[in-house]
């Protein structure tokens, strides 16, 4: 009978949802955040997670036809991937020497919360995505305007989405000219990696 007194509250159903609701409403206002600075080619640390970035890269078409592509780019933390050990082809990030936090007061003023409850909510985020990590379970994480960190195993990649690449290079020749040095169409109509 004791330990019933010493058991946490269950929270009735409609708190529950506020609270995915609220965690929606923030995750989008992330995503949001996340692609203006990569658009704006600031570096952004996610901790515990790992670092955006965008880099040019000058390609090739023809003999007489090169372009620079804006070419977005993830790499992990190296704890992430060494406590989990995960495979990850780690790139550098050439001229990318000083990162951006997401702006937790912006994000939090947006959706008419505290600076701590946006940052509890990433922390939240990123203890969920270690737990899946440390037990083998597939698990991604969707940012709605840029793309999905994917884990299958000890597998890690990030895929891009199209809209998100054409929004950095436009359409045409630097669009075409990033898919065909190594970001290959996953889903025709999403989803580039």
């Amino acid at each position: 009978m004791a330990r019933q007194l010493f058991l946490q509250p269950h929270l009735s159903p409609t708190i529950e949802k506020l609270e995915r609701y609220e965690f929606a409403k923030i995750w989008a206002s992330t995503s949001y955040h996340l692609s203006l600075q990569l658009a704006l080619h600031q570096a952004v640390r996610i901790p515990g997670i790992g670092t955006f970035a965008v880099v040019r890269k000058r390609v090739a078409l023809s003999e007489q036809d090169l372009v620079i592509v804006e070419r977005p780019v993830f790499r992990p933390e190296k704890a992430v991937v060494q406590d989990h050990e995960l495979r990850y082809g780690c790139k550098d990030f050439p001229g990318h020497q000083d990162f951006e936090q997401l702006p937790y007061a912006e994000i939090a003023s947006e959706n008419a919360v505290s600076e701590g409850t946006v940052q509890l909510y990433m922390e939240r985020t990123t203890h969920l995505f270690h737990a899946c990590l440390e037990n083998r379970k597939n698990v991604a994480i969707i940012w709605r305007d840029v793309g999905m960190l994917i884990a299958e195993g000890k597998e890690i990649k990030k895929r891009f989405y199209l809209h998100f690449l054409e929004r950095l290079n436009g359409t045409g020749k630097m669009l075409q000219a990033l898919l065909e040095v190594g970001f290959s169409l996953s889903q025709p109509h999403s989803c580039c990696f």
